[in-house]
């Protein structure tokens, strides 16, 4: 009995030292170098060039309003509401770009300059003039409201451009809001658009006349047609006080007009829409209506 359980024993060591040899024989060898080529060929996370995390953050749109002379094309001018030449042929235009440093906080560079197409006193036909550059601190979607859409930029502009001489304009503070709410299971969208601004002149004799504090209110309202086409209809007032007076006057150009006219949706990236201009205190005629193209583009 005890010899056939020795035998037992033996036979055990004998299957465990054969299944040892084979397992040795079938288990390949791998020295640091090629557990180290494993490791790197395992998928690694590529992470973002600097320069998409930039684009991320970053916004870029383009705003051009042209304005035509009076549908009687008297002088190639802008009329006044009595049919007067208030000013050249022009395209009004804005250039953004803000940049998101926190949730929805963005820095903000916006500069505004205005092209004519035909000679004033002051400016020679196709001439350039740069308003004071803009720079922002910008909140959006301050308020969590469904169909609410807000951005309120409160600004500084430095006397950099011709209109700190000409204006008095060396150094000025403002806000700026935008504001639209679609109705709830409609195709109506409201809104407006404000801005307030001061002014502060360096010199000594500031222009007399010239605006340290200017204003305007842009109520309107918009209807979707279609996913192409809507309504537009624009209500501005713009306000100043000039230096040496008391009290709020009309700032001119555009001191009180209303815009009616179609918005097109010509592709994710471009905006565009016409419109026909009158003032609210005359009634309209041919010398004083006049037209409007808007175009707007998104850069990035």
């Amino acid at each position: 009995m005890a010899q056939k359980m020795s035998r037992n024993r033996k036979t055990r060591k004998i299957f465990f030292t054969v299944f040892l040899l084979i397992g040795l024989l079938f288990t390949p060898f791998q020295s640091p170098s090629c557990a180290e080529e494993l490791r790197c060929s395992a998928p690694v996370k590529k992470e973002d060039s600097a320069w998409k995390l930039i684009r991320k953050k970053t916004r870029a749109r383009t705003f051009t309003e042209f304005m035509t002379p009076a549908l009687d094309n008297h002088g190639n001018s802008i009329p006044y509401e009595n049919g007067g030449q208030l000013g050249p042929t022009n395209t009004a235009n804005i250039v953004w770009v803000d940049y998101e440093i926190a949730e929805n906080t963005k820095l903000v560079y916006h500069q505004r300059f205005a092209m004519t197409y035909a000679s004033t006193a002051t400016d020679p036909a196709f001439s350039t003039v740069f308003r004071n550059p803009r720079f922002a601190l910008r909140k959006v979607n301050v308020f969590k409201v469904p169909n609410l859409t807000t951005t309120y930029d409160l600004y500084f502009q430095p006397g950099l451009a011709r209109e700190a001489e000409r204006a008095g304009r060396d150094l000025e503070f403002g806000f700026r809001t935008v504001t639209y709410y679609l109705i709830p299971r409609s195709k109506v969208t409201l809104g407006a658009i404000t801005e307030f601004t001061l002014a502060r002149s360096n010199q000594l004799n500031a222009p007399h006349g010239s605006a340290n504090l200017y204003s305007w209110l842009m109520p309107n309202a918009s209807y979707e047609l279609n996913k192409i086409f809507s309504t537009q209809h624009y209500l501005t007032l713009s306000f100043q006080h000039t230096r040496g007076t008391q009290g709020l006057q009309y700032d001119y150009p555009m001191p009180f007009n209303i815009q009616n006219g179609i918005g097109v949706n010509i592709s994710e990236n471009i905006w565009a829409a016409a419109f026909i201009n009158n003032y609210l205190n005359t009634a309209p005629t041919w010398s004083n209506t006049w037209a409007s193209l808007w175009l707007s583009l998104i850069l990035l």
